[in-house]
């Protein structure tokens, strides 16, 4: 394991993330030393839907999803595909990028906002943080960087930084917010993707659970991480055996507002689509089993290349459990919150969403949130028990 940097980086470029050493399990996260200093000419982006509880209640989450993981494509695309630290949280995004490229992608999702106003009707909070003014509030943030098979990494956060900077963005969007703008920049949203639709749960209940640690230190959660490690791989809820292959792609909507918005160019764009989907559910049907496949290579390897377990100060993951493994859980959890080492938020549904960015068959990462509001309701239900 290597050692924490012992100062503060100045990385103008995206060498810091690159070069970071890759954690092979997420239990390495109990390591202090796997979590490096983020560079001090670097910022925090927030992005989040804002009234995202209303639009559940309308029945948008899954569009409030696509506009949440399309943050994380608009900024990768932005930065010509440069690899950079990220986390999803199912109504918004964090994302660190150097402050030498904050007004460039900052112009760009200004533009995404407006779209997504426009033809959503789903208002995007954005704001940047820089790492120096958190440090400078006490705050800090240390990264650390999992490796997926198909080539993303997976980023998560300690020290306190992410968390300040959404309080900062939220309550001071005038200090930190990027202003209303009509911004001439082309938003890209290449490798966006919504083809798959809900993931049954198998085990019984799919749970998303959001767990504020009292200390940054995560070996205050070991006893939590060791249990979540138990339930592992059963407990991922995309699997081979519970993706659905199934046509047509009830999500294709939502990725052509994104696209598209609402006008011609999208009614002709779905029907093509379905009948290109439509074909590919077919040839999919046919490969799924051979490995060697393009398509077979590519579903077996979804499920080993989402993002269902995630730290950035809070610790967030989604769950397919059994009622038994269920209520295991949620003792530990209520112990230890009685012992003072966190609070917590839960969500159940049936089934999970998957939002995907798929750079190619090689490239891909598979956004993952809990049906029916996962994230924001266990947002919530933690808000709800300070």
């Amino acid at each position: 394991m290597c050692s924490i940097v012992k100062f503060v980086r100045s990385e103008s470029d995206f060498n810091f993330y690159s070069e970071l050493p890759e954690l092979p399990h997420f239990l390495s996260l109990l390591d202090p030393t796997s979590f490096h200093l983020a560079p001090n000419d670097w910022s925090v982006l927030i992005a989040d839907v804002e009234n995202s509880t209303q639009a559940i209640e309308k029945g948008l989450y899954k569009e409030v999803n696509v506009l949440g993981a399309s943050t994380i494509v608009t900024v990768s695309n932005a930065c010509n595909g440069a690899s950079f630290p990220f986390v999803f949280g199912g109504d918004g995004a964090t994302c660190l990028i150097p402050n030498s490229h904050v007004q460039h992608v900052g112009a760009i999702l200004a533009t995404l906002r407006n779209h997504a106003l426009l033809h959503m009707g789903l208002k995007l909070r954005i704001g940047f943080v820089p790492i120096s003014t958190l440090r400078e509030k006490g705050a800090d943030i240390k990264v650390a960087k999992q490796c997926l098979p198909a080539g993303f990494k997976l980023a998560h956060f300690t020290g306190g930084g992410v968390a300040l900077a959404d309080q900062l963005v939220k309550e001071q969007i005038d200090t930190y917010g990027i202003p209303a703008q009509e911004s001439s920049q082309k938003v890209d949203v290449a490798g966006l993707e919504c083809r798959w639709n809900d993931v049954p749960s198998v085990n019984g209940q799919v749970m998303t659970l959001i767990v504020q640690p009292k200390q940054s230190d995560l070996n205050e959660l070991k006893p939590l991480l060791d249990l979540l490690n138990r339930f592992m791989p059963l407990a991922n809820p995309v699997r081979t055996d519970n993706l659905p292959i199934n046509w047509p792609p009830q999500h294709l909507g939502a990725e052509l507002a994104i696209k598209i918005g609402n006008t011609w160019r999208c009614w002709w764009t779905k029907k093509y689509l379905l009948c290109w989907t439509w074909l590919l559910s077919k040839i999919m049907a046919r490969t799924v089993n051979d490995a060697k496949s393009p398509a077979g290579k590519y579903f077996q390897e979804v499920g080993v290349n989402t993002d269902h377990f995630k730290v950035d100060d809070y610790l967030r993951t989604v769950l397919d459990l059994s009622e038994e493994n269920s209520k295991e859980l949620e003792a530990l959890l209520v112990q230890l919150q009685a012992e003072g080492k966190l609070n917590y938020g839960i969500h159940y549904s049936n089934r999970a969403l998957m939002t995907c960015f798929v750079s190619s068959l090689e490239k891909h990462i598979h956004l993952i949130d809990g049906a029916d509001g996962g994230y924001a309701h266990a947002a919530s239900s933690l808000k709800g028990i300070k």
